[in-house]
């Protein structure tokens, strides 16, 4: 195996389990998307939870036997782990810290205020990070509080908290044999891959619409204001054409093919696909996207933000959000631009797979994010050792010493010899009374 230092991300998604080999570039996190494997996933995760913890167990494990395929005979030891689903969402909270005189604030102090800040206790819940907003050193506003001189400061923190189903079950899916070296939140990976630093600046809504979640995030002055992930995706508008009594994969696909977000005169018209009407495709895509877009325009409300304030206006992604006109609805709804996000330029993707950056964003987010956290002599893949077969050595027989060919003289000579004396003593034992010698060069 090539001496690099690969990186293997999983995430566990309500639609499929992908898995991400990529090897780090640089120091700087640059990294090159090597190979993507997935496999279908819907029943035993809903909602971006794992209802069945074996199906998912076998599951990933068929993508890491996959991604081994990539690899030349060398084995995965250790992976990055995702976490998501409906109930992840941020909840904020100032921590106060009062000294007696003015002192010298450093990064212990605020290690202090975020560790304060994950004393949050909500039944059936765990703290699954904490993201500081902003910092008030004497009540005033510092970007990087390390370094300044204070006696009173305030940290105003995103605590991201989850049910604890989650992370529960995400340690009881893992092979034993396999090292989790860390779980990275997917909507934080997500936004810290796609969002730029001037949109988190001036205020942006980060949307992935996935199959079965929408997560939404807002930034504003580079700090992350908001996240909550709402119960609904692409599959609730999948489910509403099934109600025409056909199979999901007919409604997927009509749903790609004639659906539209936006009312179009197909919903008016009476073209028929297989004895469908397009026209009641159309009235469940449109009534549901409705309902989709106008809960994720509300949670500007949630967050205490004007469409206005957010001056970079929409990043939209996920699989779902490839639904014909569902950009135009959404701009129409949140009086807001809107653009798809893509693949960063310090990722350099060669997974014919992954080309869509729609689908496979969370994936490569997470893997992005792992190469920054991977520390320099870690590697998730270790080489098999080969087995080599034992040397032999064959020594050199010792030379034995040449004997010199007697000449013809002396063969009379060694015959009458001691050796001639001993053959004639043999023979006389086992020759009978009378019997003559029949040769007596034997």
């Amino acid at each position: 195996m090539e001496n690099k230092q690969y990186i293997v991300a999983l995430e566990i998604g309500s639609s499929k389990i992908v898995g991400v080999l990529a090897t780090k570039l640089n120091p700087q996190g640059s990294i090159t998307i090597n190979a993507v494997e997935d496999v279908k996933a819907s029943e035993c995760v809903r909602y971006g939870c794992i209802k069945n913890v074996e199906e998912v167990k076998h599951y990933i494990n068929e993508v890491i036997h996959k991604l081994e395929g990539h690899l030349n005979g060398a084995k995965i030891s250790s992976i990055f782990l995702s976490l998501a689903g409906r109930s992840v969402r941020n909840i904020t909270k100032q921590v106060n810290r009062h000294l007696d005189v003015e002192t010298a604030i450093t990064q212990e102090t605020i290690n202090s205020l975020l560790q304060e800040g994950r004393q949050v206790f909500i039944k059936g819940f765990d703290v699954l990070d904490v993201v500081p907003r902003k910092f008030l050193v004497e009540n005033v506003e510092v970007k990087n509080p390390v370094g300044t001189f204070g006696s009173d400061i305030s940290a105003i923190l995103n605590t991201i908290v989850g049910k604890s189903s989650i992370k529960t079950n995400l340690n009881r899916i893992i092979d034993p044999n396999i090292k989790v070296n860390d779980i990275i939140l997917t909507p934080l990976a997500v936004a810290d891959t796609i969002i730029t630093s001037d949109e988190r600046q001036l205020g942006c809504m980060l949307i992935d619409f996935g199959a079965e979640t929408t997560t939404v995030s807002i930034y504003k002055n580079d700090a992350l204001l908001y996240l909550a992930t709402l119960p609904l995706g692409g599959r609730n508008i999948t489910r509403d054409i099934m109600s025409l009594n056909i199979l999901e994969d007919k409604a997927e696909e009509l749903k790609k093919t004639v659906g539209n977000a936006m009312a179009t005169d197909a919903a008016t018209g009476s073209m028929q696909i297989d004895d469908i009407a397009v026209s009641d495709v159309s009235k469940y895509v449109v009534a549901r996207s409705g309902e989709i877009v106008a809960n994720i325009n509300e949670q500007l409300i949630y967050a205490d933000v004007r469409a206005d304030e957010l001056g970079a206006g929409i990043i939209l992604t996920g699989g779902a959000a490839k639904l014909n006109g569902f950009v135009e609805l959404l701009e129409k709804t949140t009086k807001m631009k809107v653009r798809r996000g893509g693949y960063p330029s310090h990722v350099n993707v060669l997974a014919t797979k992954a080309q869509n950056s729609d689908i496979y964003i969370q994936s490569v987010a997470v893997a992005a994010i792992a190469a920054e956290k991977i520390s320099l002599g870690d590697n998730c893949v270790t080489p098999v050792p080969q087995t080599v077969k034992p040397t032999v050595t064959i020594k050199d027989e010792p030379t034995r010493p040449t004997t010199p060919e007697p000449d013809k003289g002396s063969t009379k000579k060694n015959k009458n010899g001691l050796g001639k004396k001993l053959l004639d003593g043999f023979k006389n034992i086992f020759k009978e009374d009378g019997e003559e010698d029949e040769d007596d060069n034997f």
